[in-house]
């Protein structure tokens, strides 16, 4: 046993001699997932922000305002018109909601085209959405005056008592209205699977890219720095181990164990760093192991690879390639939940895949051990892989 963490504590010093490809694999998914969760802490993603304008301050737009301002789903800021510039270019509010002068004017007239405007960017995919609710609002507001207006008129002409007859009609449209809304939005996700819809949880992309970004960066971190393994072959170190009894199994065992203990570090250092910042992202149990099956696995490759290439140089050729191909493939940088069926399925084809697929299924139901249907595959893929690299270093150790 001592011997074993003996060459544990050394291969730890040849994993961390690079001290600054160290600290651009720690800092870099800390950077991200302090931009992204930053991002998603402080904004409500369920909520479009709304600036309102009223340049005609009369009793009908101020009636509007506390209706829209009431509707699920929108956040109304009452502001100027200038001030709404200023938040809608800074990404703050999704659009500008405009009533000039002369609104409650047009509204008795039934024409309030001249006087509502919406201003959105190009970006901004709520335009429709805000014009149809803001349009349903002054549709109701508007078949009330009218009603009113018809209703009095005919009042008039049978000569019957018109004493409480706007407040009776008001009442029954506030009641009309109230329980069944003049108009609804029904939302359908395109391809998602009957657990997601069945849970009614819409999935943070932001925070679901924060943990594809440290799955990239914790298998770049150990594949390409894990030359030393190749140079040990070289210069023969590999080869006066094996004379030693049990000297090439300890070795090897403790060089897979260090493997996985860079991977967790580095992964405990995003978490801490984030939970310093309030950015953290990591709320399960089930997640932590998902993700340590994920250090495990790519522990194993980066051995079976040092396995395979005659020299570090090769290896540090392929790593870049091998990791960005298979991070995009994997789905590091786009939401799972979003993807097709098709590209969902190739990406389970890629450890990065396989465990933020488990991820995804955690997001959707936390009490679920659905996850584990596909981490699990992870672990004997990464017990054929070492089964795979021992005999084969043991043999190429002369």
């Amino acid at each position: 046993m001592r011997q074993f963490f003996l060459c544990v504590f050394m291969y730890m010093k040849l994993i961390f001699k690079n001290i600054y490809f160290t600290c651009i694999a720690i800092i870099f998914p800390v950077l991200i997932g302090g931009i992204y969760g930053y991002t998603a802490n402080n904004v409500d993603s369920s909520l479009i922000r709304t600036a309102f304008v009223d340049n005609d301050s009369t009793q009908l737009s101020l009636e509007l305002f506390e209706r829209i301002k009431r509707r699920e789903g929108l956040e109304i800021v009452e502001t100027s018109f200038e001030e709404g510039k200023i938040m809608l270019e800074a990404g703050k509010v999704e659009a500008i909601f405009v009533l000039k002068e002369g609104f409650e004017e047009d509204l008795y007239n039934l024409d309030t085209s001249p006087s509502v405007e919406i201003f959105t960017l190009p970006s901004s995919f709520s335009g429709a959405f805000l014009s149809e609710i803001i349009s349903s609002e002054i549709s109701v507001i508007n078949s009330r005056l009218l009603s009113n207006a018809l209703i009095t008129e005919k009042f008039e002409e049978l000569n019957f008592e018109k004493k409480g007859l706007a407040e009776r009609i008001n009442d029954y449209y506030i009641k009309l209205t109230e329980e069944s809304p003049l108009m609804q939005v029904e939302y359908e996700i395109i391809n998602a699977s009957d657990t997601f819809l069945e849970s009614e949880k819409l999935v943070d992309s932001q925070k679901y890219m924060v943990y594809g970004g440290l799955l990239m960066f914790i298998m770049f971190f150990l594949m390409f720095g894990s030359g030393w393994i190749i140079e040990e072959r070289e210069n023969r170190t590999l080869g006066r181990l094996k004379t030693v009894k049990r000297g090439f199994g300890i070795s090897f065992w403790a060089r897979f164990f260090c493997l996985v203990i860079s991977g967790i570090f580095q992964a405990a250092i995003f978490v801490l760093i984030t939970a310093i910042f309030g950015t953290i992202v990591f709320k399960e149990i089930s997640i932590f192991i998902a993700l340590f099956i994920f250090i495990v696995t790519t522990s194993s490759m980066t051995i079976f690879f040092a396995s395979i290439f005659k020299t570090s140089t090769q290896l540090n050729a392929f790593t870049p390639v091998f990791v960005l191909l298979t991070s995009f493939a994997g789905s590091c940088f786009v939401d799972i939940s979003l993807l097709s069926k098709t590209f969902e399925r190739v990406s389970l084809f890629t450890p990065q895949g396989l465990t933020l697929k488990a991820l995804n299924e955690i997001f959707i139901d936390r009490n679920s051990l659905e996850w584990f249907l596909y981490s699990g595959i992870l672990i004997p893929l990464s017990i054929l892989l070492l089964s795979i690299s021992y005999p084969r270093l043991k043999a190429l150790s002369k």
